[in-house]
């Protein structure tokens, strides 16, 4: 239901960023459909749970890093209150359709690796999550592919290489 009454905004949204008119219905129809499947998947629901402390979507910040003011927008990041584990989350929207999800997986990590370290690196200038475990994920809501991993100063080192 809330999916169907959002869809003005989502229109509005999708046009205050540079979406053209003639691409609107396709873009409409794939975000009702990465919105409807993530709702019904557990790892989905996970993400978006309102249990998460310091939870934030969409969050944009400046940051200064090696030297370089850098501006980030981290599409989901939150504290686990279970684990207690920092997540920092990127969606991608990739239909799949192969038949090898652990080499695409392994792919998309080498590709989006960087990216995610750099919000991490950014991330861990706040106190709130110094010294904490910090997990970066890959979370394809078409397809419920999933990949994550730990964040250490190394991986910032490796994934510039």
């Amino acid at each position: 239901k809330k999916i169907n009454a959002a869809q003005g905004m989502f229109i509005r949204l999708l046009a205050q960023n540079g979406l053209l008119a003639e691409q609107e219905q396709s873009a409409l129809l794939k975000l009702n459909t990465c919105l409807q499947k993530t709702l019904t998947d557990p790892r989905g629901r996970w993400i978006l749970s309102h249990q998460h402390q310091a939870a934030e979507s969409e969050l944009a910040l400046t940051a200064l890093l090696n030297g370089k003011p850098q501006n980030l927008v981290i599409d989901r990041t939150f504290i686990d209150p279970i684990t207690h584990i920092h997540w920092i989350i990127d969606y991608k929207t990739t239909d799949y359709q192969g038949n090898k999800p652990e080499e695409f997986l392994k792919h998309a990590m080498q590709q989006h690796q960087q990216q995610l370290n750099r919000y991490a690196q950014a991330l861990l200038l706040d106190t709130q999550y110094y010294a904490r475990q910090t997990r970066c994920g890959l979370y394809f809501p078409l397809t419920s592919l999933w990949c994550e991993w730990k964040f250490t100063e190394v991986s910032i080192t490796e994934s510039s290489q």
